[in-house]
């Protein structure tokens, strides 16, 4: 949305569209972040605190005032909230689309209610409801899974995927960590740049991007497939060799459009931070790059045989 017309002289204040100033300073930009994904990042961090020091006396405070019979994971929304409250639960609800449970003992997570498996899917009651914990489908002795359980009480393709869900070998409480950072910690940054727009129903969602070293002449990218819930569906990562990291961004578009290709999907949308890119795919912006010039002509060649496909 643009803020207002550029005044037509040099004196006053010239306006430029948000859209500009929240473009790298690279590519033109003031590199601003919008504030709605800033926003919900920063009420993340809050929430992750509460997450990870449950023991604190103001994480207790509140505890006793919202959810003292439950975790504040669990705690369902209530309406009459103060707002300071209802933003924490804004932000709890980001972390939880976004993180992940590392499983150790399962004492600490629901079966049904928590989203535990590598999928980030929340399992429903199939056969067997009541107050399940996932450490009562473990074999505590060998940390593995119950397999008798998996394949009476759980539909064959859910119990594949419980199945490839790792358990860690080490006698601690359960964890809830950040998939995005090596650490595994939550950072305001990886919260803004985690903050996933669902794509239409029915339509999946393709993630990419790229990271290029100078001195190697080279770098990876990366291809994440989601559904319209968020649903992780699959991914892949590898090195590339190339002299520029616009190409590198490039590429991992086309491997995007290859993967969507190769796996039948018909209605896609693609989503990559590179916005000159993007602009050069959809015929808005001429990149004089040879290298990318080939890339994208290959691209596009593969989106054209897709359904619906759309940058």
């Amino acid at each position: 949305m643009t803020l207002a017309k550029e005044a037509k002289s040099d004196v006053g204040v010239h306006w430029r569209a948000w859209s500009v100033l929240t473009k790298s300073k690279k590519d033109g930009g003031l590199g601003f972040k919008e504030f709605s994904s800033l926003n919900l990042a920063h009420l993340a961090k809050q929430a992750w605190r509460i997450i990870n020091n449950p023991e604190a006396l103001w994480v207790r405070i509140l505890k006793s005032i919202y959810f003292p019979n439950n975790t504040f994971l669990q705690v369902k929304k209530k309406y009459g909230g103060s707002w300071i409250w209802s933003s924490l639960m804004e932000g709890r609800d980001f972390a939880k689309r976004n993180g992940q449970r590392l499983i150790t003992n399962g004492r600490d997570i629901h079966l049904w209610e928590d989203t535990w498996l590598w999928s980030k899917e929340t399992l429903q009651p199939y056969s067997i409801g009541g107050d399940l914990r996932v450490a009562d489908i473990l074999n505590v002795a060998d940390h593995t899974w119950d397999q008798q359980f998996l394949s009476t009480n759980l539909p064959l393709a859910v119990a594949i995927k419980a199945k490839q869900t790792p358990i860690a070998w080490f006698q601690q409480k359960d964890k809830f960590y950040w998939p995005f950072s090596k650490d595994g910690l939550y950072t305001i940054k990886y919260g803004v740049a985690s903050h996933w727009k669902r794509p239409l129903d029915g339509t999946l969602k393709i993630n990419t991007d790229a990271a290029w070293s100078e001195a190697n002449r080279g770098g990876a990218i990366s291809v994440i497939v989601r559904d319209h819930k968020g649903v992780l569906l699959g991914g892949h990562a590898k090195r590339v060799f190339t002299y520029s990291p616009l190409v590198a961004e490039a590429l991992a578009i086309r491997e995007a459009a290859m993967l969507a290709y190769n796996l039948n999907f018909n209605k896609v949308s693609f989503e990559s931070d590179n916005l000159p890119i993007i602009e050069a795919c959809r015929g808005e912006r001429r990149l004089a790059e040879v290298d990318f010039m080939a890339i994208k002509w290959r691209t596009m060649l593969l989106l054209s045989v897709l359904d619906s496909a759309s940058l």
